[in-house]
Parts: structure tokens; C-alpha cells; sequence
């Protein structure tokens, strides 16, 4: 019944005129996926903002469309809470779309415990600016940087990847009531250079399009934990301890500060394991998310 459903609908769209990302009257011509799962309806490449100046139209991975994904389910009272996911890459790679690494496997796993998730593909700032040696694994793999800085170029790409998830975010605010969408319980993830950008989102960016209610931080790091101020949203932590890109200091370092400024935090070390380990917390650790969400956000 889910299949012959999105079927329909995609016929829908195309009757209406194509594969446009806004309609005259500026309503998106939503194309659906079939996600294999009966538990949600997948929506693929949105446009939340506009093409990022110098991006040709074939690098949809750095341009501003969302996958969305709604539950089938009825939406409970308020709206279904929201979950909004940022992919990794380093910000030179990575795409919204790359099942390879899992990253739709995490979105699918929360979309099934009845999430609204919002995935984004954003602008990969360092895959179009170049600086000979400078990379996230470069300024990260050792652990803090001992200038207590990263390179201009590394904070300039976590500032633009940051500034689009604010621009996604005012379409998820503009988008609620359309897509019963719970706007006060909003949680924000990402791995790598995604958890970089949700990381700064949060507890940087200063936005006020949404509150953040919790944030799951997949091996991701900020250069300066010790400037996250009270109050901010709690924090759960995923990381390796084999970690050769990111090293898991950063994941000691948040818990620490969010520590001494009382703010909750959960951390949990995979033992043995390195980067980018999503098919790991889409197989393993959903459940674990959606606890510590319900617990922050006082669901019951």
C-alpha cells in the first residue's frame, strides 16, 4: 500500500509540470523515493534555499535541497518531533544521498521510531576552495589544536555549512503545520564534518529560527570546547577510540565542559572502532538516541 501510494504521488508531480523546485505559487513539487519501509513516506531533494553561487546545477551535493522523511504513523499530539541530520565529507565530499556509508540508514532507523527527519546536502566549501595541506583530518587527527585555533579555511567551511543548516531550518519552520511538524522538539546530528557543523549550529551560530532542544554528536569536534557557555541544549556523544581522523580527545573534552557548566551529557566510546561508523549507530544505537531524546525533552 506504501509503494502504490509514493507511486502515485510521483505521478502527481510529474503530471504537474516536472521536477521544478517551487511551483509558481512557491509550493514544491515534492518527488518521493521508495525507502523499502512501509513505517514513513521518503521526499527527495527539496529546495530549501537557493543554488549556491558558482555551483553548476549538475553538483547537487553542494547545493541547498533536503531529503525529508515523515512517518506513516498518525503524528501524535504537537506534531511528529523533528530530526535533523547532517552528513559528513569533510566538507569537500559527502552527499545526503551516499548509501554507501549509511547515512540514510541513520535517518530511516529514526524516521521508523516515528521522527521527522530532514537530511541536507549543503555547500562543501573545501571542495571548491583549496589549501595545500589543510583538511578536518590535518587540524584534527591529533587531537586539539595546540594554537587553540583551526586554519581560516576549516572555520570558514564549518561557518557556511552552519549557515545553510540555518537557512534549512527556517523551511522546516516555514513547513510545520504542512508536514505536522513538532518545531519545540527539535534534535540536531551529524557525523564528522556534519557533527562540526551542528556543533557550531548550536551552541555558535547565535541562530533563532528554532530552538534546539538536544544534539548527537558523532565524532565530530569544535576547536574551542571550552567556550560552549550555559545555557545550551545537552549533548549525547558518539566516538571511537580508534578514531584517525577525529580524535576522540574531542569527545573527552565536550563532556568535560558541559560538566562544569551543568549542562547534561551523555557519552559513549566505541571501543575499537574509527570514523564514520553510521551503519553501527542506525543497527545498534537508534534506540539509545530516541531514550536520550525522550529523557531531554521530558516525552513520555
Amino acid at each position: 500500500m506504501k509503494r502504490i501510494l509514493a507511486a502515485l504521488l510521483l505521478v502527481a508531480a510529474l503530471l504537474g509540470g516536472g521536477n521544478e523546485a517551487f511551483a509558481a505559487k512557491g509550493k514544491e513539487k515534492l518527488k518521493t523515493f521508495d525507502a523499502g519501509s512501509d513505517l514513513f513516506t521518503m521526499y527527495v531533494d527539496i529546495r530549501y534555499g537557493n543554488r549556491p553561487e558558482g555551483v553548476a546545477k549538475s553538483d547537487t551535493a553542494s547545493d541547498r535541497l533536503l531529503d525529508l522523511y515523515i512517518p506513516t504513523t498518525k503524528a501524535p499530539k504537537g506534531g511528529y518531533p523533528v530530526f535533523f541530520f547532517v552528513h559528513g565529507g569533510g566538507f569537500a565530499g559527502g552527499n545526503k544521498s551516499n548509501a554507501k556509508l549509511g547515512y540514510d540508514r541513520v535517518c530511516k532507523s529514526m524516521a521508523e521510531r516515528g521522527y521527522a527527519v530532514v537530511s541536507i546536502n549543503y555547500y562543501l566549501t573545501m571542495k571548491y576552495k583549496k589549501v595545500k595541506g589543510v583538511s578536518c583530518g590535518s587540524e584534527m587527527k591529533h587531537g586539539l589544536p595546540k594554537t587553540g585555533l583551526f586554519h581560516p579555511l576549516v572555520h570558514q567551511a564549518v561557518r557556511n555549512a552552519s549557515s545553510d543548516a540555518t537557512l534549512a531550518l527556517e523551511w522546516v519552520k516555514k513547513n510545520a503545520k504542512r508536514f505536522h511538524l513538532n518545531t519545540d522538539l527539535l534534535t540536531v546530528c551529524g557525523g564528522s564534518a556534519g557533527s562540526m557543523t551542528v556543533l557550531h549550529l548550536a551552541y555558535f551560530s547565535g541562530q533563532q529560527v528554532l530552538p534546539i532542544h538536544s544534539v548527537v554528536n558523532l565524532w565530530g569536534g569544535v576547536d574551542a570546547p571550552a567556550k560552549i557557555a550555559a545555557p545550551a541544549p545537552p549533548m549525547l556523544i558518539y566516538h571511537g577510540d580508534q578514531d584517525e581522523l577525529i580524535h576522540v580527545d574531542y569527545a573527552y573534552a565536550f563532556e568535560k565542559r558541559l560538566q562544569e557548566i551543568g549542562v547534561p551529557v551523555e557519552m559513549h566510546i566505541l571501543v575499537g572502532k574509527g570514523h564514520a561508523q553510521y551503519v553501527h549507530i542506525a543497527t545498534k544505537r537508534c534506540d539509545e538516541i530516541d531514550a536520550f531524546i525522550k529523557r531531554m525533552t521530558n516525552q513520555n
